[in-house]
């Protein structure tokens, strides 16, 4: 499972870089960049939800396999037109599309088998090492292959990322999982899905902490969009500077995550949760203010780490308040935020167009803020788990 993630981590990160220089190449226009990589967030909004009813209704090894199959298929394709020279605008935005149809429904797959390879004492400490395969790979791979697209043809990266996924889908064959599924489950995906959302409407603290995971991973994260913004404008320097906050960011969540996968985390994890929430967001509106590039990287270790934190601990509450069988639909719904930060990513840009960084920023971090503030008050039973 944790080779798996690292393969996948490593595909993501390599990708991403590798779609944006070659957008970037192509067309020349930061909008264009902006709408390529929106066009991650449509199948995540559109179909998320589906894929974690198929998580709790098919065989999990056999769906690792077709989704790694699918986005193999993909990266060859990919691969064979930039080589080719054949590459248009149009196949950025088709593979973009493509690839996050599996990561859609990966994520929510992912994450809800954890808890059937691991005691119920070491889920944290295993949900810990999955963000660390995260960001751990986050740190180092971007700047790895932007040196790597300065001498070679991006359809190489492609072609290994191609290959990455045949050894992935080698681990996965590896994999023996319990079989999770009910045997009252409706029959058909459409009954499936409305017990989902009938689970999660009843469910109180479910609720609180599917909005919890809003403010941190969904309008938390989005404030990654400001960064480069944040380095022209605040700190007057250019893209060494973007490079060593990334860096920063990626070592802080490496630290966390290394931290909590040896040691765990409070038996109080409700309150560790909040705490580590609350930190994100103060260290996002901090961030608007540090015009000094040493206490700009502190404050984004921080953002990165608590970050980490609050995925693991918030991750491993849902997992435990859920029945087994429908934790593959409640991790999608928490997966709808790999969409929703996409799309506030193009608010906040344009509300820094309209005033400046630091009132984004602001803005960004005391609605986050808000946000915890409100699901603790509506749900004070989690500060008791």
């Amino acid at each position: 499972m944790w080779f798996g993630q690292l393969g996948i981590s490593s595909a993501l990160w390599t990708e991403q870089v590798a779609r944006n220089w070659l957008t970037y190449q192509l067309t020349g226009s930061a909008l264009q960049l902006g709408l390529v990589n929106l066009m991650r967030a449509l199948p995540v909004m559109a179909l998320g939800l589906w894929g974690g009813v198929l998580t709790d209704r098919l065989d999990r090894r056999m769906f690792f396999l077709i989704i790694q199959g699918w986005s193999f298929l993909v990266y060859v394709l990919m691969g064979w037109v930039v080589l080719s020279g054949n590459l248009a605008l149009w196949h950025l935005y088709a593979s973009s599309f493509a690839l996050s149809l599996g990561m859609a429904m990966d994520g929510p797959l992912r994450t809800s088998t954890i808890p059937s390879v691991v005691a119920p004492e070491r889920l944290i400490n295993a949900l810990s090492l999955n963000g660390l395969a995260i960001n751990g790979t986050r740190l180092f791979l971007p700047a790895g292959v932007g040196v790597m697209l300065g001498i070679a043809n991006p359809g190489w990266a492609y072609l290994g990322l191609a290959g990455v996924y045949l050894l992935i889908q080698v681990f996965t064959l590896q994999l023996h999982l319990p079989d999770t599924r009910s045997a009252e489950r409706s029959s058909s995906m459409l009954g499936d899905m409305r017990e989902g959302f009938a689970f999660v409407r009843k469910d109180r603290t479910i609720r609180a902490l599917l909005m919890a995971a809003v403010g941190v991973q969904g309008i938390g994260f989005s404030h990654r969009a400001l960064v480069p913004v944040f380095v022209g404008a605040t700190l007057g320097m250019g893209s060494g500077a973007y490079g060593l906050l990334l860096s920063a960011d990626g070592l802080g969540a490496v630290l966390f995550g290394l931290g909590m996968a040896s040691f765990g985390i409070p038996r109080r994890r409700g309150l560790y949760m909040i705490a580590v929430s609350a930190a994100n967001a103060v260290a996002i509106l901090v961030l608007g203010f540090a015009a000094w590039l040493p206490l700009a990287m502190l404050v984004v270790m921080v953002s990165g780490g608590s970050s980490t934190a609050f995925r693991s601990s918030n991750n491993s509450l849902l997992l435990g308040e859920t029945p087994v069988e429908l934790r593959g639909r409640v991790m999608s719904f928490n997966g709808l935020n790999q969409g929703i930060a996409p799309m506030l990513m193009v608010v906040w840009g344009a509300l820094a167009d309209l005033t400046s960084v630091t009132v984004a920023l602001v803005t960004l971090g005391l609605l986050a803020l808000l946000v915890q503030a409100t699901v603790h008050a509506f749900e004070p039973r989690i500060r008791r788990l």
